[in-house]
């Protein structure tokens, strides 16, 4: 316990201190705009007297915060230490617990208190009463906690039974969304009685209790295995988003997706070149079971905002909902266009080899298009047809115009340096989405 004791005191000295006033700035600012605009939304009413955000809107937005929650702290851990950490720290005969207890406390205190904000939201916008605003906090507090402790106990668990719930998890959620997505377009009045939301915030506060005995217990026998396994994801994560590269992100998820993926029968490929590139493609995108979640859960959200936005904007909605929808089935066009060893191995032509792993993407692309066109006014068609080139030529422009030195020209604008070829490359890469979003505007 001495040595522990000294390894926390070093920790404690070494660590930069906190600027909590520049961090809450950030918060206020980052936070401002939405929050104004779900205001400024909220405040309005249609024709007949109703909300323009329907309840089955929120009831859908609490679904996927908590859905958001529960996979995010599935992925990363929850409970995460680096790898040196647990080798000088955790390796040694000390009470796990201990150590492992506060960052624990920590993650359920975060997710208790966005679940509670969330939980308090929906009812203060319905003009509903303070037990049931405060019955609402309640509830969206326990869920949150119950949710990152539920999380920490299947961290313990083997991967088959962690990868089971999640695909439990998932199916209901979506079954969820739709159905509030649905009663939401069908303006059906979700008048929640009061006891409902009283008994819901109960039942709610058992399930909290339940999983945080039952993470309380996982967490003092997390191994090496459950301890490390998420930091290449968390590490990506923060260097994706330091360097606006979301593809460090995208490279970890397949490798995860890959690890456990099982191939249970042999297959072969029509003869001829393009048709066993096209083959394997189809194959290879059809294994990816979540670039089709991802697609529909898209889709959904275009439906649910053709309630709040207006129409001339809706096809922009769609566009940008697109690109991440369609982003999982270029993945081949990504490793095509990153490895020239893999192009020479393949034979042929680098724009054939392009062309026939660009066909995935374009026809999710379509199929996006067409699943979304009934939320779309008529009048707006040809607007929402400019999609799939706006979407296929932002996968271009990420994937080729890279370059391979990003600090070779450096220029100063008066607050600092800054890297020229990476600035391009961004600048590249935007441009597709915002000439598109321009000519959705125009026509």
């Amino acid at each position: 316990m001495r040595l522990l004791a000294q390894v926390r005191r070093a920790g404690r000295v070494r660590r930069e201190p906190t600027d909590w006033a520049t961090l809450l700035v950030a918060i206020f600012v980052l936070a401002g705009l939405p929050v104004q605009l779900i205001i400024g939304i909220t405040a309005q009413v249609a024709p007949d007297g109703t909300p323009v955000i329907p309840q089955g809107l929120w009831l859908a937005a609490g679904v996927l915060l908590a859905v958001t929650i529960f996979a995010v702290t599935t992925a990363i851990g929850p409970v995460r230490v680096s790898l040196a950490e647990y080798s000088w720290v955790l390796g040694g005969p000390i009470d796990r617990r201990s150590e492992l207890a506060p960052r624990w406390a920590g993650l359920l205190l975060t997710t208790g208190l966005v679940g509670a904000i969330a939980g308090v939201v929906g009812p203060a916008f319905g003009d509903a009463d303070a037990d049931i605003v405060a019955s609402g906090g309640i509830l969206g507090c326990a869920m949150g906690l119950g949710i990152a402790a539920a999380a920490t106990g299947l961290q313990g668990r083997p991967p088959h039974v962690r990868l089971l719930v999640q695909r439990v998890v998932m199916t209901v959620a979506g079954v969820g969304l739709a159905v509030a997505t649905a009663l939401a377009a069908a303006r059906v009045s979700l008048a929640i009685p009061p006891p409902l939301v009283l008994v819901g915030a109960n039942v709610a506060v058992v399930f909290a209790v339940v999983a945080t005995a039952w993470g309380w217990r996982a967490v003092a026998t997390l191994d090496r295995v459950a301890l490390t396994s998420g930091n290449a994801l968390f590490n990506a994560t923060g260097a994706a988003v330091l360097f606006l590269e979301p593809g460090l992100l995208g490279d970890v998820l397949a490798e995860r997706r890959l690890s456990t993926l099982r191939i249970g029968r042999p297959r072969s490929f029509p003869p001829g070149r393009v048709r066993a590139l096209l083959t394997a493609e189809v194959v290879r995108t059809l294994r990816n079971r979540r670039a089709f979640g991802v697609l529909l859960v898209a889709v959904l959200v275009v439906y649910a905002a053709a309630l709040v936005v207006p129409a001339r904007w809706l096809p922009v909605a769609a566009l940008l909902c697109a690109v991440p929808a369609v982003s999982p089935f270029g993945t081949g066009f990504r490793r095509i266009s990153q490895s020239t060893s893999l192009r020479r191995m393949l034979g042929g032509t680098d724009k054939a080899l392009r062309a026939v792993h660009l066909v995935m993407p374009a026809a999710a692309a379509l199929l996006f298009v067409i699943a979304v066109a009934p939320a779309v006014p008529s009048s707006r068609w040809i607007a929402l047809a400019l999609i799939p080139i706006g979407v296929i030529a932002n996968l271009w422009t990420r994937t080729k115009g890279k370059p391979a030195m990003t600090g070779n020209r450096v220029g100063d604008l008066g607050f600092g340096p800054v890297p020229i070829d990476l600035t391009w490359y961004y600048v590249r890469e935007i441009a597709p989405l915002a000439i598109t979003l321009v000519l959705q505007l125009l026509v």
